[in-house]
């Protein structure tokens, strides 16, 4: 295309690539028949101006989107006009852009081979539709595949591609009746597709056969490798399948030779079966056995925990018998302490009587002074008689107060024994009513533990309890009451062997050091024992201890391990006292919320109680 060319610098704008009339962008960059006139180029851009504006003060003309820019530049005094500089004033050109629509133009795919020429204005139309009633547009145009499969095309070789090109164009398999597009067809279908012919893998006369058949075949196909059918016995012998009769009919005696191996490898696993089956018969029956032994054990235990229990009672009647007892012997000793102030009573009347009539003697010895004169000697004598009198009843009255404080002390003295011994007497019963209370809580948890462990099971931790040497059950019962009242509870002594260790537990309910209110903490001692001159000191080894689960025998929880590292008082050996005076120290055995919760699996505190286990020591 021809240009005219300006002597001022023209302002570079970037050409379009769209080539509708009615888009925004600079001139029509088209391959004209003829050259534009150079009235009707853009005197910017230098194409034919689309949407033209002419300048009122030179009279050329600017592409609408040519004269945007340049008005909107920052960089150029924008007031001015862009061609002849002086003061811009601006108007659309209609008669221009109809002269510039009426441009013969060639169409943009004249190189591909495409013939038409026509006006600008039909460009588009040409390009998208063709004018034709076929309606189908530029046959040289490049449109991308309809079925989407990523290859761009001439509009002409479209329908080829579809039919006979195209990756996902829709075919049927010629196999089988299944339709899918070619990609999938050629390619995973064919791969599963029971109708597509495969050939034998033996190479056999057949040659090809059906996906679907082919298990079939290969069942029957005679050059198949099979193994001899008496390979279960022993042969190993593996032959094509037409060749097996001639190898059965060869290999008679090898045949009957491992069917004598195969019987006699019977016969004695057989035998090996028996054997086991009677072994187990026999671990059956010395189970059944003592379980029965264990149920008599349990009920001779029950039967004595009962009789000492009749004989608690039969105590707690003696000692309330005695008790009435002794409330008659203090009923008694009341009686006779009155009876002895009566007696004093009745003693110091008698001494007032004597006083009042030693009074009137000597009144009357007095009046008759001088008729008794003669009688001075008995007088005297009276007198002397008086005296004597007077000092026994002095006598009396002293002996009457000593026995009196005698009696009083003595008295204080019964009482505060009395009491003493009534206090005993009621502590021993409060005692011995605990005990029978106690002895009933763990005949009722001894039976309810019966209903609820598995006794083979628990046979083991029962016997332990019984023997006091790990393994070894400690049960605290009244929890709450000793977490309550008390920081400690020391556990009954236990063995870490026949003639081992002798140790105890010291459970603290409120925790103590970083456990200390959040957790149970245990506390693990020696103890001066029978065996310890024979014994290994200092003591290096673990205790476990774990929190014994009173639902099933399993998932006991809070394992732990006291190590005795050999170091310090801890693992020394007690001498001159019962415990030691340092032990191993767990501060969160375990969490307080843990031993409450309850599961269906689990359940660590039960009737106010928890078990302790001593497992091992190691």
């Amino acid at each position: 295309m021809a240009a005219g060319k300006m002597d001022s610098e023209p302002i570079q704008v970037e050409t379009p690539s769209v080539i509708s009339p009615d888009s925004d962008g600079g001139g029509y960059d088209c391959d004209f028949v003829q050259s534009p006139p150079d009235d009707l180029l853009c005197k910017i851009c230098h194409y034919p101006a689309r949407n033209a504006i002419l300048s009122v003060c030179c009279g050329h003309n600017f592409c609408k989107y040519c004269l945007d820019c340049y008005l909107h530049s920052e960089v150029i005094d924008h007031s001015n006009c862009p061609y002849c500089r002086e003061n811009f004033q601006s108007v659309p050109d209609k008669r221009t852009t109809r002269l510039v629509f009426n441009l013969q133009v060639f169409c943009p795919n004249k190189s591909l081979g495409c013939s038409w020429v026509g006006e600008l204005r039909s460009m588009e139309d040409h390009l998208n539709k063709n004018s034709t009633a076929s309606n189908i547009g530029c046959l040289f145009t490049e449109i991308c595949c309809s079925n989407e499969c990523g290859v761009v095309i001439q509009r002409r070789l479209l329908e080829d591609h579809l039919k006979l090109e195209c990756e996902l164009r829709q075919v049927k398999c010629e196999y089988c009746d299944s339709t899918g597009s070619y990609q999938w067809i050629i390619g995973s279908h064919q791969q599963e597709c029971l109708k597509y012919p495969m050939e034998c893998p033996n190479h056999c006369e057949v040659g090809h056969v059906r996906r679907e058949e082919m298990n079939v075949h290969l069942k029957e196909c005679p050059l198949a490798i099979v193994k001899c059918p008496f390979a279960v016995v022993g042969c190993d012998i593996v032959v094509r399948r037409e060749e097996r009769i001639g190898h059965m009919k060869e290999a008679v005696e090898q045949h009957v030779e491992c069917n004598k191996e195969a019987i006699m490898e019977l016969e004695r696993a057989k035998t090996a079966l028996e054997e086991q089956l009677q072994t187990k018969e026999q671990e059956l029956a010395d189970i059944k056995d003592m379980t029965k032994k264990f149920k008599e054990y349990l009920r001779a235990t029950i039967d004595e925990k009962d009789r000492e229990l009749g004989n608690l009672r039969k105590r707690a009647d003696v000692l309330e018998e005695r008790l009435k007892v002794n409330d008659q012997v203090v009923a008694a000793s009341t009686n006779e302490i009155e009876h002895f102030k009566k007696v004093i009573d009745e003693k110091g009347k008698e001494l007032n009587e004597m006083k009042n009539n030693t009074d009137i003697l000597k009144e009357q010895m007095t009046a008759k002074a001088l008729e008794v004169a003669n009688m001075k000697e008995m007088t005297e004598s009276l007198e002397k008689v008086v005296d004597d009198n007077s000092k026994e009843l002095n006598e009396m009255r002293t002996n009457a107060k000593e026995r009196d404080q005698v009696a009083q002390e003595s008295t204080k003295q019964l009482k505060e024994m009395f009491e003493q011994e009534l206090m005993k007497l009621r502590e021993e019963m409060k005692t011995t009513k605990q005990q029978l209370q106690h002895q009933v809580e763990i005949n009722e948890q001894l039976q309810q533990d019966l209903q609820c462990y598995d006794i083979p099971k628990l046979l083991p931790h029962l016997i332990g309890t019984g023997s006091q040497v790990i393994p070894f059950v400690i049960k605290l019962t009244e929890f709450e009451n000793v977490k309550k009242t008390s920081n400690c509870w020391q556990s009954p002594a236990f063995y870490t062997s026949s003639e081992g260790y002798k140790m105890c537990l010291k459970i603290r309910p409120n925790g103590l050091g970083l456990g200390s209110g959040t957790h149970v903490s245990v506390d693990a001692y020696l103890m001066s024992g029978e065996h310890d001159d024979q014994l290994t000191w200092p003591v290096k080894g673990s205790l476990s201890v774990q929190l014994f689960n009173q639902i099933s025998d399993s998932n006991h929880g809070g394992l732990v391990k006291f190590r005795f590292d050999g170091a310090g008082i801890a693992c020394k050996r007690v001498k001159g006292r019962e415990i030691s005076a340092n032990g191993v120290y767990v501060d969160k055995f375990i969490f307080h919320k843990s031993l409450y919760a309850i599961d269906d699996k689990y359940q660590y505190f039960k009737n106010g109680c928890i078990f302790l286990q001593v497992t091992d020591f190691k």
